[in-house]
């Protein structure tokens, strides 16, 4: 909840190593309280933040992210329904950044969020922004490698490989559409997506790192949507 670091510590020894550098990144801390508010505008319904909570409080949606050590980055993909009047431009809401800096001093950065409104499917396609397009598949990604390795712990290994699978030629699609490099939409989306495959390859009730094989999962899942 807190977003900080996913590590997997097979055995106690470890765990002294990882605490201590956790403690030792707090010094790097240059940003607390950190949360996105999204204020959509009339037709807009914020969903769902891909892997994070939300608040919702006075027709704004809080999105907290925690706190940031220098050169730190963060990724926040937000699900929108959009309900849309007429064709041309659209004004999605209004989105704001808040955060605490060293000193304590709070500080926003504010922005307005616009979308173009067509009905040319050509169009729709053309001018999509690669960057945002894969940034948004890695969350979406994310979500179905997190939700196999649930289905893989419930027994059902045959549902979670159906829905790796599914997702996988989504991916493959994708790279289609887009002209884009093999190597890259294989490495940044159907690369954990084959790691989660193959560690769900065996029946969890006989495997015996089964359980190493959903916590390995969902920390790319993790990765992916930060």
């Amino acid at each position: 909840a807190g977003h900080g670091n996913y590590y997997f510590a097979e055995d106690t020894t470890a765990l002294g190593d990882l605490v201590d550098r956790e403690l030792d990144n707090l010094d790097a801390t240059t940003a607390t309280s950190v949360r996105v508010v999204l204020a959509p505008a009339v037709g807009v319904e914020v969903l769902e933040a891909y892997g994070y909570p939300l608040e919702r409080a006075d027709g704004a949606v809080i999105i907290p992210i925690a706190d940031l050590r220098s050169g730190e980055t963060r990724k926040v993909v937000v699900q929108l329904r959009v309900t849309a009047s007429r064709l041309g431009a659209m004004t999605l809401g209004r989105v704001t950044v808040a955060l605490r800096d060293a000193d304590a001093a709070e500080r926003t950065l504010q922005l307005t969020a616009t979308a173009e409104v067509t009905d040319d499917r050509n169009e729709r396609t053309s001018g999509r922004d690669r960057e945002a397009v894969r940034v948004i598949e890695a969350a979406r990604t994310a979500t179905v490698i997190d939700t196999a390795a649930g289905l893989y712990e419930q027994g059902d290994r045959a549902g979670a490989l159906r829905l790796l699978e599914a997702k996988r030629k989504d991916n493959e699609q994708l790279a289609h559409e887009l002209d884009a490099d093999d190597d890259e939409i294989e490495t940044l989306l159907n690369g954990p997506i084959g790691a989660a495959s193959g560690a769900f390859a065996r029946p969890a009730a006989a495997a015996p790192d089964s359980r190493r094989a959903t916590i390995n999962a969902r920390r790319d899942a993790y990765d992916l949507v930060r």
